[in-house]
């Protein structure tokens, strides 16, 4: 199982997922008017800002997550998703 989990292939993917991860949590805990409307209310309601961050991340699809990573920072979604971005 080791072998499956740390071939080259493999770990390249989780690398670039990690990327497109840090990409747009980096840009919208640093201008979280980038946010939608909505989650920009719930930091302003006190909520925690990294937590609304993550929530709103990890509602996104894979694919939406990579147009907004890639239009953020141009390069980030590499080839992965070549045809279907």
């Amino acid at each position: 199982m080791d072998n499956l989990y740390s071939h080259p292939v493999i770990r390249e993917k989780h690398e670039w997922g990690q990327d497109i991860i840090e990409t747009l949590f980096r840009s919208y805990m640093s201008k979280t008017a980038l946010l939608p409307d909505y989650y920009q209310n719930l930091i302003g309601e006190g909520l925690d800002k990294a937590r609304v961050v993550c929530d709103y991340i990890a509602g996104m699809t894979d694919q939406y997550a990579v147009r907004v990573a890639e239009r953020l920072r141009p390069g980030v979604s590499g080839k992965a998703f070549t045809g279907r971005v």
